[in-house]
């Protein structure tokens, strides 16, 4: 019972990390507009949110959030505006890399942001996703039993979901950076920015009209 249990867990941690979202935008961005080493601190930015979504879950502060329409829509529209503004900033960034020769590297303070800015970025994306935080609210009761220690059961499970997270967007990280060494001069970067940052916009406002 327990293995189809914990079976049944990596299901569905599986599809949710496998699904595109804001995460994988994030990524995309960094990875194609900076370097992968910025990839990867979006990446240990997220597994940190899932960490503090899965503290807000154990302690039951998001239920408070559930039950809480006011408080679900602020945290909703916070995360909505967010990616909204990474969105903009790739597409200002794009106008910027416009007037760069096209021969010429891309070489802006945007590429060289320091890696501890990518993982705020990375984590603040996440927090700021309700839905998040109501994914665990919703699933650890599921495979969480009465005999179990809700600390240690919990850590247990977010760390698997953190581990398939890991492995799952490393793949993505590694193949994003294969193609942002071939995109050579500021009008294929331009193209990317435009590109990421109108996804990121549609994200925005997806998950704002959700």
């Amino acid at each position: 019972m327990e293995q189809f249990s914990m079976l049944g867990y990596v299901t569905v941690v599986s599809m949710m990390v496998l699904t595109p979202g804001p995460n994988i935008a994030i990524i995309l961005q960094s990875v194609v507009t900076r370097s992968a080493r910025s990839g990867f601190g979006n990446l240990f930015g997220i597994v940190g949110g899932f960490y503090f979504h899965a503290l807000c879950s154990t302690v039951g502060l998001t239920l408070l959030l559930k039950q809480s329409p006011t408080m679900y829509a602020v945290v909703k529209t916070l995360g909505a505006c967010y990616l909204v503004y990474l969105g903009i900033n790739s597409l200002v960034q794009a106008a910027r890399t416009r007037r760069m020769p096209a021969a010429q590297p891309v070489n802006t303070a945007a590429n060289t942001r320091p890696t501890h800015g990518a993982v705020l970025e990375g984590f603040i994306t996440n927090v700021l996703n309700p839905k998040v935080g109501l994914f665990y609210l919703a699933i650890f009761p599921q495979f969480i039993g009465p005999q179990d220690s809700v600390p240690l059961r919990s850590l247990l499970l977010v760390t698997i979901h953190a581990l398939f997270a890991l492995g799952w967007y490393s793949i993505l990280i590694l193949s994003f950076e294969r193609y942002r060494s071939r995109l050579g001069g500021a009008s294929m970067v331009m193209l990317a920015r435009v590109v990421i940052g109108v996804v990121l916009v549609g994200l925005g406002l997806r998950v704002l009209l959700s």
